[in-house]
């Protein structure tokens, strides 16, 4: 069963000095005393003095944003506004969370540095991890211009072997082209000798063919 704090003396010293300061003076520079002490009263917490109600509202939203992002709150302050709350002093600064349970509002309010601790350590570790994935990224892209390096370096020797390869058919070609056709040369070289040899027999035959003729003739006419 939740118990609600009793008004504090406080207030109803505030109230009593209401009741008192009944003024009916025409002089603007005059001031509700009790509205004056409101206003700029000082409040004292287990964390330190808050001065005014402008600063218990600020409070309240430094604990709101502080439970936003923690999901949690301390018990000096939560407790410190839920009162500040139930009492005239602030009836308008704006209530606490209601989703704030006694069992959190129990914490401790050192709470607070461990979680800053906490997640400077959180962003220390992500900052490391975030280092550590570029430094990865880096030795992979220099491995892949490493391989591309190389990869470019075979491709030239490639093409250095082509172009040899290709200067070598050319030679050879030639070469051969050139031995063909000196073969075809000496080839029809030797047939012209050859047939100039036959003629040259077929005409000294003749010759001795015709010698012989004459010389039978010769020869039956002597007879």
């Amino acid at each position: 069963m939740t118990t609600f704090a009793p008004p504090s003396l406080l207030d109803n010293r505030y109230a009593a000095i209401a009741e008192t300061s009944v003024f009916t003076y025409d002089d603007d520079d005059l001031v509700n005393y009790a509205d004056f002490l409101r206003k700029h009263g000082r409040y004292m917490t287990k964390a330190g003095y808050v001065d005014s109600s402008r600063r218990v509202r600020s409070l309240h939203r430094q604990q709101d944003d502080l439970l936003q992002s923690q999901h949690q709150t301390s018990p000096s302050r939560g407790g410190l506004l839920a009162s500040i709350n139930k009492s005239p002093l602030s009836s308008s600064a704006p209530p606490p969370p209601l989703t704030t349970t006694p069992k959190k509002l129990k914490q401790s309010t050192g709470n607070e540095l461990p979680s800053v601790i906490s997640i400077s350590k959180s962003l220390e570790n992500k900052k490391k991890e975030h280092d550590k994935q570029m430094r990865l990224i880096e030795e992979q892209m220099i491995k892949a211009k490493q391989t591309e390096r190389e990869g470019r370096r075979l491709e030239s020797d490639v093409k250095k072997e082509q172009r040899h390869l290709h200067h070598t058919l050319q030679e050879l070609d030639i070469d051969t082209n050139k031995k063909y056709f000196d073969a075809e040369k000496n080839l029809s070289k030797n047939l012209e000798e050859k047939d100039k040899i036959e003629r040259e027999f077929l005409k000294k035959k003749e010759q001795v063919n015709f010698y012989e003729y004459e010389n039978k003739l010769e020869f039956d006419h002597f007879l």
